[in-house]
């Protein structure tokens, strides 16, 4: 449910109320794609479109100018956004984490799957809190390497600087990334901590 004067959307179970989250201003209508599963917050004055994937805000669309209305056909899934220009809205890739939050080891790689084939220089990470790291680009198992275009690639590992233990690091894909197809890819944040049972002491022998 859109709450014009709030700025944000009330996600509800049956007769309860799951989360409240944050839209644009004066989100005034939600069209949703039954398909994929995605909520589309149509924002009259910012003109923009928030995105939610289950009660979780996945991306926010600039559209541009006061929205007027929105609407999802069922048959394609593409989602129509009508203010000053009609805009038409696909679906998004929603990045996935292929590493559990709990880590074994302080330098564990984080591997990020896109599920499809994403142009590599619009896609940026963050890690907080900020330790150095790199990006290694390669194919996933369902989208074999010969089937890449150049500059692009469906899966990131990032080799980072040790985590510090009991520290909770995210990490974070940034918006603006973009598939070959010119498919958004979603925001996306991923929580990680090093498990304290898994740490190597050192060993004590006794005569």
């Amino acid at each position: 449910m859109a709450n014009e004067l709030g700025g944000n959307v009330t996600v509800i179970s049956a007769t309860q109320v799951v989360t409240t989250v944050v839209a644009g201003t004066k989100p005034l209508a939600v069209g949703i794609n039954s398909t994929s599963g995605y909520v589309y917050v149509m924002n009259w004055i910012s003109g923009d479109v928030t995105v939610l994937q289950n009660d979780q805000s996945v991306e926010t669309l600039p559209i541009g100018g006061s929205l007027f209305d929105i609407s999802v056909n069922p048959l394609t899934g593409l989602t129509y956004v009508a203010g000053g220009k009609l805009t038409v809205i696909g679906d998004l890739v929603v990045p996935k984490s292929h590493t559990g939050s709990l880590l074994s080891s302080p330098t564990d790689d984080i591997v990020i799957d896109f599920g499809d084939d994403v142009v590599t220089s619009t896609v940026q990470f963050e890690i907080s809190p900020t330790v150095s790291f790199n990006v290694t680009w390669g194919a996933s198992v369902a989208m074999p390497t010969s089937q890449t275009a150049t500059g692009s690639s469906s899966r990131a590992t990032l080799s980072h600087a040790p985590f510090a233990l009991g520290v909770n690091y995210a990490v974070h894909v940034l918006p603006g990334g973009q598939t070959v197809s010119g498919v958004p890819v979603a925001e996306q944040v991923f929580s990680f901590t090093v498990s304290a049972n898994k740490l190597w002491l050192p060993l004590v022998l006794r005569n």
